[in-house]
């Protein structure tokens, strides 16, 4: 009895818990599915994109202490966008792509319609699409 009675005190401690955290936190945001996000940020060329982002960061946002993803070259998060070429572009839109999937996702819809999935071009030998095929 003691027991079963730990075991729902802890379960209501984690569920206060999960109640607490905020909708824009990194928990909240893994609990959606990738692909489905994939698919509402991407439409049908969610396949393609899905290949770059593997490609370019394994599909991580944040590392397992919540920092951000970061290459040395100052690209962030999921696809690795350039902060020297686009943080301007996202502060104007409100876009926190370097803590955010969500915004990191936004903000590759927005360099996908503008440049197209050349602008994944060193990482084309990996996801293996070009303009042609975008």
């Amino acid at each position: 009895m003691f027991a079963l009675s730990l075991a729902l005190t802890q379960l209501e401690t984690t569920l206060d818990v999960y109640a607490q955290v905020e909708a824009e936190s990194p928990v909240i945001e893994l609990l959606e599915p990738l692909e489905a996000r994939f698919k509402t940020h991407f439409g049908e060329q969610w396949p393609i994109m899905y290949e770059v982002a593997r490609c370019e960061s394994s599909l991580r946002q944040l590392h397992d202490d919540w920092t951000p993803i970061v290459s040395r070259t100052r690209d962030f998060g999921i696809f690795q966008i350039n902060e020297k070429t686009w943080d301007s572009t996202a502060r104007k839109l409100g876009l926190d792509y370097k803590h955010s999937l969500e915004d990191n996702l936004k903000m590759a819809k927005i360099i996908l319609d503008q440049q197209g999935i050349e602008a994944w071009k060193p990482s084309s030998k990996c996801h293996g699409y070009s303009a042609e095929q975008s």
